[in-house]
């Protein structure tokens, strides 16, 4: 299965595979070069190692989700792949044998890069077996249930716990588990908030009530992810049920409720990479000359510093400090009390920048950093998390998804003051439907619309 966990394993294997690789050419070159007063480093064999590996790292899958997931697969996989590069090589040589060194510094090369491959992939082993936390990349999971199908999800977890960091399988909580009391789903919730579980996977039927729903919705505010170890007859109501299937394991159908990201890792790299290019790009062709210019005109109108920071509520709801240029004067309101209309708060300066909305500039740092995306659901203040989450449905639903410079609600008229429940309310439909419905070229559009939005001037721009 694709996950974030995996995902940033696949990418220290691909990073470690690099160094590792022209690491050792590098050095054979140096040692060559010092013994001999031969310059031996070729830019066309370096160029050749590093496109047979990953040629035959992309024929074997080494980078793939299902061969990361324990050390074995990644031992073996990594194996075969260097016996491809071995072959790779030998065969561009007798093809182009002039343009490469000789059989000595080819053979130590491509010796010290196997040896550097096995290396990093022993390290992994120990750092997996003897120093536990360092393995922040782990989704932490738990079962909770007691069945045959939830035997085989342990199995599955224990098998493949490179990726997951599988805390344990409990049969009871707190005197045991009675099939179809929804009390005991409160139980699995409080005991995956106090574990700090990433995901808890439970055993206990599924149902269609509105008891049930409430639940699903505690599970929501608390941001904690239930799946449910499906049985096939479940699996046959799934639609009754409203339920969504999320994967398999070694058979088992698990399954979801409620909005979660439906994109797969490569329209999670894709989203990155997209939230990075266009950061940098303000960050460098804008922010590089506005922001001392800024720095001079807010410092003389009012004093206080030039950057207004505030912890707000990321993904996950885990908090997390958010920039902007100061347009206020300090205050001690700024933490709970919304900016609005006419606000004496307000500088004349600041009016300026929050009308044209170069006050959440700062913020492309944010996303640079990791804690923010381009779009996504605006960042709300603690406080306010902590109002609307009671009183607006599904409030919390929308902490699943990493936060936005801008987003589907913005763009669409619900940014700014949230006089009502009910404005809170259609902004976060909106930020749901985005949730449940992204993509790159929504993205895009988003973006787009933003900045006519910003030309044409927002009346809740204030």
């Amino acid at each position: 299965m694709e996950t974030r966990n995996t995902f940033i394993l696949i990418f220290l294997l691909f990073l470690l595979d690099f160094i590792g690789i022209n690491f050792s050419y590098c050095l054979v070159s140096f040692l060559n070069y010092s013994n001999y007063g031969e310059e031996s480093f070729n830019l066309y064999f370096f160029l050749l190692l590093n496109s047979s590996w990953f040629l035959a790292a992309f024929i074997n899958r080494v980078y793939n989700a299902f061969n990361i997931q324990t050390n074995g697969k990644i031992l073996s996989t990594a194996l075969l792949a260097f016996s491809f590069q071995v072959v790779f090589v030998g065969l561009a040589i007798s093809f182009f044998n002039r343009v490469f060194l000789d059989e000595k510094i080819v053979f130590y090369s491509l010796f010290c890069g196997g040896l550097m491959l096995l290396f990093e992939r022993l390290c992994i082993f120990f750092i997996e077996k003897h120093f536990s936390g360092l393995q922040f990349y782990k989704s932490k999971i738990a079962i909770v249930g007691d069945n045959e199908s939830s035997e085989i999800v342990a199995k599955y977890f224990l098998e493949n716990k490179v990726a997951y960091n599988f805390i344990g399988h409990f049969k009871e909580l707190n005197g045991g588990i009675t099939n179809g009391k929804n009390a005991n789903i409160k139980k699995t919730i409080k005991f995956a908030v106090k574990r700090h579980l990433d995901e808890v996977y439970t055993t206990i039927p599924l149902v269609n009530n509105a008891d049930f729903l409430s639940i699903i919705k505690l599970a929501e505010e608390r941001c904690v992810k239930v799946r449910f170890i499906a049985t096939i007859a479940e699996m046959e109501q799934i639609e009754e049920l409203q339920y969504s299937l999320n994967r398999f394991c070694n058979g088992v159908p698990i399954l979801t409720a409620g909005p979660e990201p439906t994109y797969s890792i490569n329209d999670r790299i894709i989203k990155r990479l997209f939230d990075i290019g266009f950061s940098l790009m303000v960050i460098i062709l804008l922010l590089s000359w506005l922001t001392p210019i800024l720095a001079i005109m807010i410092k003389a109108e009012s004093r206080g510093p030039v950057f207004f920071k505030q912890l707000r509520s990321g993904k996950n709801n885990k908090p997390f400090w958010c920039y902007k240029f100061r347009s206020m004067a300090v205050n001690r309101d700024s933490n709970h009390v919304q900016a609005s209309k006419n606000d004496k708060r307000i500088t004349k300066l600041g009016q300026f920048m929050r009308r044209t909305s170069v006050d959440e500039l700062p913020q492309f740092f944010n996303v640079l950093i990791g804690n923010m995306s381009i779009v996504g659901p605006r960042p709300h203040m603690l406080s306010h998390t902590g109002q609307y989450r009671l009183v607006v449905e599904r409030y919390m639903s929308r902490l699943f998804f990493k936060p936005g410079i801008t987003g589907w609600a913005q763009v669409n008229g619900y940014r700014g003051e949230t006089k009502e429940n009910v404005q809170m309310t259609k902004r976060i439909e909106h930020d749901i439907w985005y949730i449940e419905n992204w993509s790159i070229l929504k993205d895009i559009f988003i973006v787009y619309k933003t900045f006519v939005n910003t030309i044409k001037g927002d009346a809740n721009a204030y």
